[in-house]
């Protein structure tokens, strides 16, 4: 399977699963392979692969129609982390890294991190 049609698969996968989080960070068996899948409304794929592009090469974007209530997008990406690394490493720091990315700083009024 082919890493474009493997990351529509989970994302269909992250739609058919209830879940509280909006955004998972998962290790795929495949060596180096990183899935990440944002569900929030405002997620955006800049926002995606910037973060998960900083671990590695981005490999396969995709976008999924919920087929939940909400109908909006979900995003994810595929990311190929360096050989180097430990993979469950990885996929702890770019979990770290993403929350950072997605939540609020409370600096400023509206401010929603780092992009």
């Amino acid at each position: 399977m082919d890493a474009e049609l493997l990351c529509r698969s989970m994302l269909a996968l992250v739609d058919a699963i209830p879940s509280a989080v909006p955004w998972h960070v998962v290790a795929v068996d495949r060596p180096q392979w990183v899935f990440i899948a944002d569900q929030r409304p405002e997620a955006s794929t800049l926002e995606l692969s910037g973060v998960a592009g900083g671990f590695g090469s981005v490999i396969a974007e995709a976008c999924f129609h919920s087929r939940r209530s909400t109908g909006h997008a979900i995003l994810g990406c595929i990311t190929q982390v360096s050989s180097e690394t430990d993979t469950d490493e990885a996929v702890e720091q770019l979990r770290a890294a993403y929350a950072l990315a997605t939540s609020s700083t409370g600096q400023e009024p509206g401010d929603t991190g780092p992009f």
